[in-house]
């Protein structure tokens, strides 16, 4: 029969060769999990101890977590960072707790630095390198943050500690919790580079395992709010260095400046995330969309924007992206935006989508000089950075009413144009020819080459206003010229426009035999005064 001697160095011979087996498993994928930390990184390290805590940490920028400023922290040996009170409590309890405990928990267990080799350091930082690299994590993690900049982080790193109970040559963990805020917005980072036990002696560990393992999350203090990580206080919490929230095994983001706790990357039935919330109402605007898992990278992914149906596009397992098509509500009014992954058969639950009818009127593709394009010259102008791409694709997006409503309609004017952030109509217009769809009214689109069909999307648009097509008028009724006689006029708001087709003929002497350039441009000098001078021109001879 055993004695509980030996049973303890059968335990201690285990845990040994289990540690060393899961350290040549996982140091490859964890060797840079962690934030650069230590002494010659600045930090502070904390006074060795079993159960012990610092003294109160001056924050030189407030902390907002559980929907209160905190402006002091303290660093806990038992792996817990706590704000209003220390925390000595080696046997980790069960969420929530009351009694002021409001703290943070990457690994709440029962460490001993004071007897063994482990440290805990920690401090504040605004270095620039640690300020982006969290930013680019959290952006990652949470779709709706893709505009958020840290501006202050505290990293507190929990290296190479082992077990009360334990000594020099037993299991050790090393992790890590990165506090990061913009002053109103602010995070948790758990990072997880080797976790081989879990329990202390004092909790009925054995060997760093058993007992009453470690607890991962967070306590609001007040008895009722917490948020605790799936698998804390029990054995499977040793693993936690390979599960994730966001897509790296060895790490958890959450949101903890609200009334809750958020966590980021995805969970299985969650409402959909979309970011951003409202778009061009013309299309073209890039949502990203997390929320549920997306696992099935070869998916057929859909997005349904109320009853349109477009393509929706894979990222990760964490978000998918989709474009929106032309959507146009009286005063804004909201659409119900959906995801399938199946090609259809089922959609997730709607999040809402707002198409913005305001930015029609604040174009990213500004007409220079428009208040002479009724007479040309017809040249646009755009920010080259809006759009990431050297070339780019030219597209009309039109509407008429012969159907009593507004039916849109694709008419590609360029492809492959550079994007040097200028461009005269006139000189796509001469250099393609030939353009026999009418179009009155419309506006510009500009997409990276090849990236778009019609309102089907794989990069995102820009758009000028919606004006009068003048410039595309005078190429139509060229094109018409160029064709030779009309044989039939469909009655539509365009009877004007076949009017001045008629008008210009009659004016345009030998036209079909003309370059179709120069066709344009005499029709451009005949109708100086524009399409509705025109349309005016010839309006008694429209049939009724």
């Amino acid at each position: 029969m055993l004695t509980y001697a030996m049973r303890n160095l059968q335990y201690t011979i285990v845990s040994f060769l289990l540690f060393y087996w899961r350290r040549s498993l996982t140091y490859a994928q964890t060797t840079n999990i962690l934030y650069p930390h230590g002494i010659n990184n600045g930090d502070v390290t904390a006074p060795l101890s079993d159960d012990g805590s610092t003294s109160a940490i001056p924050l030189s920028t407030g902390f907002p977590y559980f929907d209160q400023l905190h402006t002091r922290v303290y660093v806990n040996t038992n792996g817990a960072l706590s704000f209003l009170r220390p925390v000595s409590t080696y046997t980790p309890q069960a969420f929530p707790l009351g009694s002021n405990r409001r703290l943070i928990a990457p690994f709440w267990a029962d460490v001993d630095t004071l007897r063994n080799h482990g440290r805990v350091f920690y401090r504040q930082t605004t270095d620039l390198s640690i300020l982006n690299r969290a930013t680019s994590d959290i952006r990652a993690a949470f779709v709706s943050q893709s505009k958020f900049t840290a501006a202050w982080a505290f990293v507190c790193t929990y290296d190479d500690v082992t077990y009360y109970g334990g000594n020099s040559w037993t299991n050790t963990n090393t992790f890590q919790v990165v506090l990061v805020t913009n002053g109103r917005q602010s995070f948790a980072i758990f990072n997880y580079k080797e976790v081989t036990w879990t329990t202390g002696a004092g909790s009925g560990g054995r060997g760093g395992l058993g007992g009453t393992p470690a607890q991962v999350g967070f306590n609001a203090g007040d008895g009722f709010r917490y948020f605790s990580v799936p698998g804390s206080r029990t054995s499977a919490i040793v693993d936690i260095e390979s599960t994730t929230n966001v897509n790296v095994p060895g790490r958890w983001i959450f949101r903890v400046d609200d009334i809750g706790v958020e966590a980021g990357g995805c969970n299985v039935g969650v409402k959909l995330r979309i970011s951003p919330v409202k778009g061009n109402a013309l299309g073209g605007t890039e949502i990203l969309i997390s929320g549920p898992c997306f696992f099935n990278s070869t998916g057929q992914f859909l997005c349904k924007f109320d009853d349109i149906v477009v393509p929706g596009h894979f990222v990760n397992t964490l978000r998918v992206a989709c474009y929106s098509p032309p959507l146009f509500k009286a005063g804004n009014a909201e659409v119900s935006l959906h995801v399938s992954q199946n090609g259809g058969q089922n959609f997730s639950e709607g999040s809402a989508f707002v198409p913005d009818m305001d930015a029609i009127n604040d174009p990213k593709i500004v007409r220079v000089d428009e208040e002479k394009w009724d007479k040309g010259p017809y040249v646009i102008q755009w920010d080259p950075a809006e759009l990431v791409a050297s070339t780019l694709d030219l597209d009309l997006l039109t509407f008429s009413d012969e159907n009593l409503e507004l039916d849109e309609k694709w008419i590609n004017i360029a492809t492959n144009i550079s994007n040097n952030g200028t461009v005269d109509l006139d000189d796509l217009l001469n250099r393609k020819g030939n353009f026999g769809d009418v179009a009155a009214f419309g506006a510009i689109r500009l997409t990276p080459a090849g990236s778009a069909s019609g309102s089907n999307y794989t990069a995102a648009a820009i758009w000028s206003d919606i004006h009068v097509l003048q410039w595309y008028i005078n190429a139509y009724i060229a094109t018409k010229i160029k064709q030779g006689p009309q044989n039939q006029r469909k009655r539509s708001i365009f009877d004007g426009l076949a009017a001045a087709v008629d008008s210009a003929k009659d004016m345009i002497t030998q036209g079909a035999q003309k370059a179709w350039a120069d066709v344009k441009n005499e029709v451009a000098e005949r109708f100086r005064d524009g399409f509705r001078g025109a349309v005016a021109y010839r309006s008694s001879a429209v049939p009724r």
